[in-house]
C-alpha cells in the first residue's frame, strides 16, 4: 500500500510542478496576453530528459517517504 501511496503523491508533487515550472520558464519575456502552445509544453516537457529523471525521481522519493514513515 506505501507503494501506491508513495507513487500518488510523487506523481501530484511532480505535476504541479512541472505545470508551474514549465510556465515559468517559458513565461518570462512574453508580452501580455500572449498564449503558449501546446507544442511548446510538448517539448519543454516530453522531449526533456530531464524531465523524465525529475518523474522518476519525485515517484522513488514519494516511495521511500511512505516507507519510512
Amino acid at each position: 500500500m506505501y507503494i501506491l501511496k508513495g507513487g500518488l503523491l510523487g506523481l501530484v508533487v511532480f505535476a504541479v510542478g512541472s505545470i508551474v515550472f514549465t510556465f515559468i520558464r517559458q513565461a518570462r519575456g512574453m508580452p501580455p496576453h500572449s498564449v503558449i502552445g501546446l507544442s511548446v509544453i510538448r517539448v519543454l516537457t516530453y522531449g526533456d530528459a530531464s524531465w523524465w529523471l525529475a518523474l522518476v525521481g519525485a515517484i522513488l522519493i514519494g516511495v521511500w517517504f511512505f516507507r519510512t514513515a
